[in-house]
């Protein structure tokens, strides 16, 4: 299979899940796919992060050597929305190395001030509160800009209200513990 041929073929779930199980935990397949999800190409690399979501949350350890690339392309500005929603969605449920968690932990600031999408900001929360539950300190500037978030967003977003919320609470009791 050529997984990039596959990717531009058609969007469906049958062709991600047909990839997913084509890759399975073969390292040069998988970084076939990787080279799709880190091209310029906006519309290859969205189809392929879709695809990297499906395949890691059956195997969440599986794209560790990638960490630093995705940080980059996330960082990069010509990005599909997707892409940035579906690799925070993988930080904010499986974490993340040391070695990225500072500049996680800003781009994830960046995120919840920038004008992106709620689902972005949403998983962005969480990748967040990871780094916080692991540095403490940082959670009185966390909180605050928590609150400004769930304040200018909550009104329109559930899902903001809901998160921001939890967040918030757990915030409380590590600031209460200092």
């Amino acid at each position: 299979m050529n997984i990039r041929e596959t990717l531009q073929r058609e969007r469906s779930k049958a062709t991600c899940d047909e990839i997913v199980t084509y890759i399975g935990e073969d390292a040069q397949k998988l970084d076939e796919l990787m080279q799709s999800v880190l091209s310029p190409e906006p519309k290859l690399s969205e189809m392929a992060a879709w695809v990297v979501t499906s395949l890691t949350d059956r195997n969440p350890g599986l794209i560790s050597p990638y960490e630093q690339a995705m940080l980059e392309k996330v960082k990069a500005e010509n990005n599909h929305e997707a892409v940035l929603r579906n690799f925070l969605r993988h930080w904010a449920s499986f974490g993340f190395s040391e070695k990225v968690e500072g500049e996680l932990y800003e781009f994830g600031f960046q995120v919840l001030e920038g004008p992106h999408s709620i689902a972005a900001k949403a998983h962005a929360m969480y990748v967040c509160m990871r780094v916080v539950e692991k540095y403490p300190d940082l959670a009185v500037e966390f909180k605050i800009l928590m609150q400004e978030v769930v304040e200018k967003y909550g009104s329109n977003s559930a899902g903001i209200r809901s998160r921001g919320k939890k967040v918030l609470k757990r915030l409380d009791k590590i600031i209460s513990s200092l």
